[in-house]
């Protein structure tokens, strides 16, 4: 019987050594778990999700679930094939809902923490999300157990984590970068991040290299140019127009540079400088005939033409000295303002003024255009190695490679020479568009019949700058206070740009500086202020008598003084002393910032008739020049 035993327990063991894959099949069969999928599934993903910890288990959670395949093909009331697909989406949705929507969100906020934490003080202890148990700073790596894993098999799909959070960032950061064209450069760096730290290999969003950092398309300045004139102010000097007055609601102004134009013009191609230059002479035209029309006027033609007749007749007397006086451009400029005013208080002058402006700001983006346009084409060529002496690739690959090439590599290399050919000769190019503009108007306005009201557009210059430096005082007091108006700005090259413009057009540089203006304007408020310190050392003199009185007085406690009475002074005699030095020491500094700002206009109409003459149309007359004249201080007389 022992050895029945035995023999009966060996071959019951052979038995089951025999069948045991199928036992262990269908001991592991989780088939009844599709009875019970719809409340267990999402349940069981949510809690694999909520511990990054036992990530590596999602597959065979996903697996015991598909184990009712088998079952569900054996259906005999329904195709099986239904069942199965009915399965299948359940478990895709599932997923999607309990671990893919959420790892992906996870990650962007993953990012975006990361990404905000080193430029905002108050979020760099806010540079991961704070993990749902402990409380503690979760870490990279957690969320990176998920997009490790290896793609999942669920029926006939597959699934893989890391796909679909590239996939969604990369959507995500192109939607983003659209609606918001400044965060471009988060979003590449949170691409960076995601790359460094999890291995995401997420795609560039492919928007032109324009729209980065753009600011106003050159094709919107460009339609709009008319508003854009009116609006934007010009700064010479620096190349750039800020906005003169924001957006309601707006907390910032509006900057339009060089790189802004250069990045439109690596969108658009070069082509778009020539559709600027016509649009604006297309503006030009317009603006000329309204200048046409006021010059044409017979209360302003007739005061120009009797200025002129006075100067020729009074300019060697030896008060006038070959300068053009200041008092006589003053009362032009308050005899226009008795014939009416705008509702916003500007005159006919004002308005005058305002046009030649708008003139200079064309004139400016032109100029503009021009250099941006340079400045790409330099950043374009900037890898050939010799500008001057450009091979052509297609001889050079022919006579270094051994075989013929094929006609597909011979129409790139000969598509290559053409495009560094035509950057080279845009380089060397460099078309002057100012000289174009000057000379195409200058045909029309100078040969054009009834054009001699044009000739006395010089001598209205020395009026319209009074009007224009009264302006930019006005605008720069604005800018320190609170309530900033509509005529609140710091820079406005745009009117010496203007009047070098006219000046160019016209020829009348030479007749201008005959005037001699900014000398006359000099010494005019040269012997001003050296008046109002005299009279300030005057009266400080005075008052230290008066006080000097008033102490030798109250020595006496009011005995003996009546004998002197008539050298005393009270003490509100000195106190109205003191306040009229006050008042002198303002009228002096006001007009020491005057002057200022004409000098600071001679400048700019300086270098804006720099680059629109000729070397033979500038009169380099020394003695016009103030330069050199040592500016006089009152500040040194000025006491707390």
């Amino acid at each position: 019987p022992n050895e029945v035993v035995a023999m009966t327990q060996r071959l019951s063991r052979l038995d089951a050594f025999c069948d045991w894959q199928r036992k262990v099949k269908a001991y592991c069969d989780c088939s009844i778990l599709y009875w019970h999928h719809m409340q267990l599934l999402p349940h069981l993903l949510k809690t694999v999700y909520s511990r990054h910890i036992h990530a590596d288990k999602l597959a065979f959670i996903l697996d015991a679930f598909c184990d009712a395949r088998r079952m569900l093909q054996s259906a005999n009331h329904i195709s099986g094939n239904v069942l199965v697909r009915g399965l299948r989406q359940h478990i895709v949705v599932s997923l999607n809902d309990a671990v893919v929507v959420p790892l992906c969100r996870e990650v962007e906020n993953t990012l975006r923490l990361h990404q905000y934490s080193a430029t905002l003080d108050h979020m760099k202890d806010s540079a991961l999300p704070k993990s749902r148990s402990s409380g503690k700073k979760s870490d990279l790596r957690a969320i990176g157990r998920f997009i490790t894993l290896e793609p999942i098999q669920v029926l006939d799909v597959t699934i893989s984590l890391k796909e679909e959070v590239e996939n969604y960032l990369e959507k995500e950061f192109y939607n983003m970068t659209v609606l918001a064209l400044h965060d471009w450069k988060t979003y590449g760096q949170m691409r960076n991040i995601a790359r460094e730290n999890l291995g995401l290999d997420i795609g560039d969003s492919r928007l032109p290299h324009g729209t980065l950092d753009m600011g106003l398309d050159v094709l919107q300045i460009m339609r709009n140019i008319h508003v854009f004139v009116n609006l934007y102010n010009y700064n010479l000097n620096q190349q750039y127009f800020i906005e003169r007055k924001a957006d309601r609601g707006a907390k910032h102004l509006n900057t339009i540079d060089i790189s802004s134009i250069a990045n439109s013009i690596h969108t658009h191609g070069c082509g778009i400088m020539n559709t600027c230059v016509n649009f604006t002479y297309q503006f030009l035209s317009k603006k000329f005939y309204v200048f046409s029309q006021f010059l044409f006027d017979e209360h302003i033609k007739s005061y120009l033409n009797r200025e002129n007749r006075w100067y020729r007749k009074h300019k060697k007397d030896a008060n006038v000295d070959h300068m053009y006086p200041f008092d006589r451009a003053l009362k032009f400029n308050k005899d226009i303002r008795r014939l009416g005013q705008t509702k916003s208080g500007l005159s006919f002058l004002g308005q005058f003024r305002i046009l030649i402006t708008e003139i200079g700001n064309a004139l400016g983006y032109v100029r503009m255009v021009r250099s941006a346009g340079m400045h790409w084409v330099a950043d374009a060529v900037q890898f050939v190695p010799d500008i001057d002496k450009i091979p052509k690739f297609l001889e050079k690959n022919q006579e270094f490679s051994s075989s013929l090439i094929s006609a597909e590599s011979e129409k790139s290399c000969e598509i290559f020479d053409s495009l560094v050919a035509d950057l080279s000769g845009k380089f060397a190019e460099g078309t002057d568009y100012l000289k174009v503009l000057v000379d195409v108007f200058q045909q029309v306005m100078l040969n054009a019949d009834g054009s001699d009201h044009l000739s006395n557009f010089s001598i209205i210059i020395p009026s319209l700058v009074i009007n224009f430096i009264e302006a930019s005082m006005q605008s720069k007091e604005q800018m320190a206070r609170s309530h900033k108006g509509r005529e609140a700005y710091f820079t406005d090259d745009g009117f010496a740009t203007g009047v070098a413009y006219v000046l160019a057009i016209l020829k009348q540089g030479r007749d201008f500086d005959a005037l001699h203006w900014f000398k006359s304007v000099e010494e005019k408020f040269t012997k001003e202020i050296i008046d109002v310190k005299d009279a300030i050392s005057s009266k400080n003199k005075e008052l230290d008598n008066a006080k000097k009185s008033y102490k030798k007085s109250s020595s006496y406690f009011g005995f003996g003084s009546s004998k002197n009475s008539e050298t005393l002074f009270t003490k509100e005699e000195i106190r109205k002393m003191n306040d009229e030095i006050a008042e002198m020491k303002l009228s002096g500094k006001r007009l020491q910032s005057t002057l200022k700002e004409y000098r600071m206009f001679m400048f700019a109409l300086s270098g804006a008739r720099s680059f629109l003459q000729d070397a033979d149309d500038i009169i380099d007359d020394a003695d016009d020049n103030p330069i050199g004249t040592p500016e006089i201080s009152v500040d040194e007389t000025i006491e707390t």
